[in-house]
């Protein structure tokens, strides 16, 4: 038999103490991290709050969510994001749907509120 405070004595064994279960989170949390790993590579993650004021924006026009969650190519009708941190490469979708909504559409850019970055500026004038 396997020594107290192994996965092992808790997945096979049923030993439910405190040792033994905190051996079994931990394997679950490594497993869970490899799979992320695995799945979605070592994206960095960046701070979410610019990201969500552009999403709220895009909200407070009338744009609902489902057709945000469409346009970035989500599964599902809703925006699952953290409001903490998220991918690199989803905040830029975001930003890129948001500015590029911006450029085209003259009611939304009177709506929007928004601090409007150097380069979308600068490729409004090229244009």
């Amino acid at each position: 038999m396997k020594p107290h405070g192994t996965n092992t004595r808790y997945a096979y064994y049923g030993c439910r103490c405190e040792a033994c279960t905190a051996a079994h989170s931990e394997d679950c949390r490594r497993h869970a991290e490899a799979y992320r790993r695995r799945k979605h590579g070592q994206e960095p993650l960046r701070d979410a709050a610019p990201t969500w004021e552009l999403i709220d924006c895009l909200k407070s026009f009338g744009i609902r969510e489902s057709q945000i969650a469409r346009a970035l190519g989500l599964p599902g009708r809703i925006v699952r994001y953290s409001r903490r941190r998220m991918r690199a490469s989803s905040a830029e979708a975001v930003e890129s749907l948001h500015w590029g909504l911006w450029r085209r559409h003259g009611p939304f850019r009177e709506h929007c509120k928004c601090e409007v970055p150097v380069e979308v500026l600068a490729s409004l004038e090229a244009a």
